[in-house]
């Protein structure tokens, strides 16, 4: 049966950059991606699919461009449970210097039990085609934000117990336990809630950026910065993972990528601030918003059930009258004359 979704698709961006060059990129849209990478798996029974056509199982696009995406599941028959990994590569690639891996990722797990053992694990400068235990320097992160741990880093094939390379999360903590904030500070907590609807990353677009310059390599979720941690002293591949550390089997469970790309040059938060086209205010708004965009475009107000709420040609600066709506979260997505899509989280009081 297909499960149909009907949750609101997080903010997400992409950010350009003047003549940057591309390193590396697959949409997997032509269905052939497995060609282009290279997997390695450990545990329990993994699955990869690089030709997964989720908008056909109700998923939605991913507003950076939908199609085919990449599925991985980990732990899918219940008689071989086992701590699991399973990680996927792009052939044959070592990015040096300065550099950016972004990509859009989607989550899903079998809500109403006791919560996910399951973390969705990315990162960058792998000196082979390993597991994240193993070397690199990788960010993981749970589907339902209901762990004891939600966040972890590996680096250079330890997780949360090196002293050598340290992480500065927003000058909140030193340590490589970025969990760590959760307890240690107040507002940890809310800082990376505030990057998901309803305060967990699953059932939505979420849009990663992996930055790394000569000293430091930072993580951004839409447009958030959760960590930057001290560079490694070699380059290395890219990765995309999912992993299972206790053993947990949950068929419902799966990841799914889409838009990869690496580029030349390293970005910071007023470069992923600077990329959105569109400025929306007041927020929270109450009777009306204001939209300005520097070229004509397409406005659409989407409420949490996926319903068109409002429609309208947008250029300049525009009001669009609100009041008639109920209190609560709102997607605006605006679409410009040559199909570039940017996407706001509006809330309504």
């Amino acid at each position: 049966m297909k499960k149909i979704y009907s949750f609101l698709i997080v903010a997400v961006f992409t950010v350009s950059f003047a003549n940057a060059q591309v390193l590396f990129s697959d949409n997997f849209d032509d269905g052939n991606g497995s060609s282009r990478w290279s997997e390695t798996s450990v545990g329990g029974v993994n699955v990869s699919d690089f030709a997964y056509d989720y908008i056909s199982d109700g998923i939605p696009a991913a507003p950076n461009g939908g199609g085919l995406g990449l599925k991985l599941e980990v732990n899918t028959d219940p008689n071989a449970g086992a701590s699991s990994q399973i990680y996927e590569f792009p052939a044959s690639q070592t990015f040096t210097g300065n550099y950016t891996v972004s990509f859009d990722v989607w989550t899903d797990y079998e809500d109403g039990g006791s919560g996910t053992t399951e973390f969705v694990t990315y990162g960058v400068m792998h000196s082979d085609e390993n597991l994240p235990s193993l070397n690199g320097l990788d960010f993981s992160i749970t589907c339902d934000w209901g762990s004891g741990h939600d966040l972890w880093c590996y680096i250079e094939g330890q997780g949360m117990g090196t002293t050598d390379v340290g992480i500065d999360t927003l000058g909140y903590y030193t340590g490589v336990d970025i969990d760590g904030l959760e307890s240690q500070n107040g507002n940890g907590t809310a800082l990376y809630e505030s990057a998901f609807v309803d305060g967990i990353p699953a059932w939505q677009w979420n849009h990663v950026v992996i930055s790394a310059d000569a000293d430091s390599v930072a993580w951004y979720v839409n447009d958030i910065l959760f960590a930057k941690v001290l560079r490694l002293d070699y380059d290395g591949n890219a990765s995309l993972g999912l992993i299972d550390l206790w053993s947990s089997v949950g068929t419902a469970n799966f990841t799914v990528y889409d838009n990869f790309m690496v580029t030349g040059g390293a970005i910071s938060v007023n470069d992923i601030k600077s990329s959105k086209r569109a400025k929306l205010y007041p927020v929270p708004a109450t009777d009306v918003l204001n939209v300005v965009v520097n070229e004509v475009s397409t406005f659409e107000l989407i409420n949490t059930i996926g319903q068109t709420v409002q429609k309208r040609v947008v250029d300049g600066r525009s009001t669009i009258e609100i009041s008639n709506l109920s209190p609560g979260m709102y997607l605006a997505r605006i679409t410009s004359k040559n199909g570039q899509v940017e996407i706001h989280k509006v809330l309504i009081k």
